[in-house]
């Protein structure tokens, strides 16, 4: 946690704390949180590791499921200024309704890869 509020709490300087859901784990799903340690760079490419952060096992994906997660995270982040946050994830609807209740004044933003593959997936039904 201390690494997110020295990475992502800086709107302009920070990096994105993301969240994505994966599949295929059975009756269950993980949703797991990265950021990037701007702080580091690999010597060559110059880009930052990307880091795990906290991940959330459940059965729901719905509002109320991850509202219990991000209402946890915004406890122990409580004296960090959401309005310098931003959050990324893909279009689900829950998942993002449950951050920006839970972070007031946090910038969502969207998964450019997310969207992208989505619409190349449903291109054909326009």
């Amino acid at each position: 946690m201390d690494d997110i509020r020295a990475l992502c709490f800086h709107k302009q300087a920070g990096t994105v704390w993301s969240f994505d859901k994966t599949y295929n784990l059975g009756k269950l799903y993980v949703t797991v949180s990265v950021y990037r340690n701007i702080v580091l760079q690999r010597t060559g490419s110059e880009s930052s590791p990307t880091y795990i952060g906290p991940l959330l096992i459940h059965g729901n994906s719905d509002f109320e499921t991850y509202n219990v997660f991000f209402s946890h995270l915004a406890g122990r982040l409580a004296d960090c200024r959401f309005s310098e946050l931003r959050m990324g994830s893909d279009e689900e609807l829950s998942l993002r309704k449950a951050m920006a209740f839970n972070f007031a004044g946090v910038s969502l933003v969207a998964c450019t890869r997310h969207i992208k593959e989505n619409l190349l997936r449903n291109a054909h039904k326009v």
